[in-house]
């Protein structure tokens, strides 16, 4: 189990390894998009919605630490781009560095920590970079 303070400003993990199927872009598309008919040839080269990508940034990063972990939900991200799309066949990683933890004042039993995710493909291009922040119980509530 990870608490808040196994956590250190300036560490960096790289994790996961996501295929992003033609399938998935299309269903993913047709329920929460803009609906449209796509043939096979134009399945394949579709590019996956941003939103797509962050589920599958959220999947990873639950795989990685929060199923291993005293966490205690979000209080929100203060960003979010896609530099660059995401289409099938790509091979999705996460590479977060830990910017900042602090306990929190209001929440003695607290902790808060911010990071700085790249979501890569397999060519090591960033396509979404987020800066979030994370609740996680701490061991030493009186700390």
């Amino acid at each position: 189990m990870r608490y808040w303070e196994d956590f250190s400003p300036g560490e960096v993990e790289t994790f996961g390894a996501y295929r992003v199927e033609a399938d998935e872009i299309a269903m993913f598309s047709q329920r929460f998009g803009a609906a449209t008919s796509m043939a096979a040839d134009e399945a394949s080269q579709a590019m996956a919605p941003q939103m797509l990508v962050c589920g599958i940034f959220m999947r990873l990063l639950v795989d990685h630490l929060l199923v291993r972990s005293a966490s205690m939900g979000s209080p929100g991200m203060d960003s979010i781009t896609w530099p660059h799309p995401v289409a099938a066949g790509d091979v999705l990683s996460v590479r977060m560095e830990l910017l900042h933890a602090r306990p929190l004042e209001s929440r003695k039993d607290l902790g808060l920590i911010k990071h700085r995710a790249e979501v890569v493909n397999q060519d090591g291009v960033v396509v979404a970079r987020l800066v979030a922040n994370a609740l996680f119980r701490r061991r030493q509530a009186s700390a």
